[in-house]
Protein backbone atom coordinates (compact mmCIF):
# COMPACT_ATOMS: atom_id res chain seq x y z
CA UNK A 1 0.00 0.00 0.00
CA UNK A 2 1.20 3.70 -0.86
CA UNK A 3 2.26 5.96 2.04
CA UNK A 4 -0.88 8.01 1.27
CA UNK A 5 -3.14 4.76 0.74
CA UNK A 6 -1.48 4.42 4.27
CA UNK A 7 -2.89 7.68 5.29
CA UNK A 8 -6.23 7.47 3.37
CA UNK A 9 -7.00 4.54 5.52
CA UNK A 10 -6.06 5.77 8.78
CA UNK A 11 -7.79 8.43 8.21
CA UNK A 12 -11.24 6.80 7.43
CA UNK A 13 -10.42 4.09 10.24
CA UNK A 14 -9.30 6.61 12.98
CA UNK A 15 -10.99 9.82 12.25
CA UNK A 16 -14.05 9.80 10.30
CA UNK A 17 -14.99 6.42 12.11
CA UNK A 18 -15.75 8.77 14.93
CA UNK A 19 -16.68 12.09 13.23
CA UNK A 20 -17.26 13.37 16.36
CA UNK A 21 -14.67 14.08 18.88
CA UNK A 22 -15.93 15.07 22.19
CA UNK A 23 -13.98 17.46 24.47
CA UNK A 24 -14.40 15.45 27.97
CA UNK A 25 -14.23 18.47 30.54
CA UNK A 26 -17.31 19.63 29.03
CA UNK A 27 -19.00 17.30 26.97
CA UNK A 28 -19.10 19.10 24.16
CA UNK A 29 -18.94 17.46 20.74
CA UNK A 30 -16.69 19.06 17.97
CA UNK A 31 -17.10 18.12 14.31
CA UNK A 32 -14.64 17.27 11.74
CA UNK A 33 -14.21 16.78 7.86
CA UNK A 34 -11.14 15.75 5.97
CA UNK A 35 -11.19 17.42 2.59
CA UNK A 36 -8.27 15.43 0.13
CA UNK A 37 -6.59 18.36 -1.82
CA UNK A 38 -4.63 17.87 -5.40
CA UNK A 39 -1.25 18.66 -3.61
CA UNK A 40 0.41 15.68 -1.72
CA UNK A 41 -1.12 16.61 2.03
CA UNK A 42 -4.54 15.88 3.43
CA UNK A 43 -5.96 18.95 4.88
CA UNK A 44 -8.23 18.13 8.61
CA UNK A 45 -10.20 21.06 9.01
CA UNK A 46 -12.31 21.12 12.59
CA UNK A 47 -14.81 23.39 14.23
CA UNK A 48 -14.34 23.61 17.84
CA UNK A 49 -12.07 24.56 20.44
CA UNK A 50 -8.07 25.22 20.12
CA UNK A 51 -7.80 22.23 21.94
CA UNK A 52 -9.42 19.83 19.87
CA UNK A 53 -6.91 20.82 16.94
CA UNK A 54 -3.94 20.64 19.54
CA UNK A 55 -5.19 16.76 20.67
CA UNK A 56 -5.96 15.65 16.83
CA UNK A 57 -1.81 17.54 16.12
CA UNK A 58 -0.78 15.12 18.16
CA UNK A 59 -2.53 12.44 16.56
CA UNK A 60 -0.77 13.40 12.86
CA UNK A 61 2.54 13.68 14.05
CA UNK A 62 3.52 10.22 13.53
CA UNK A 63 2.88 10.32 9.75
CA UNK A 64 3.71 13.80 8.87
CA UNK A 65 7.16 12.91 8.02
CA UNK A 66 5.43 10.91 4.94
CA UNK A 67 3.31 13.58 4.22
CA UNK A 68 2.67 17.53 4.93
CA UNK A 69 -0.82 17.38 7.33
CA UNK A 70 -1.92 20.24 7.92
CA UNK A 71 -4.67 20.55 10.74
CA UNK A 72 -6.49 24.14 10.51
CA UNK A 73 -9.57 25.14 11.68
Amino acid sequence: MSALGQIERWIKETLLANPAVADGANGVYHTMAVQKTPAPYVVISLSGRPVVSKTLCGAVESIRAVYDIRVVG
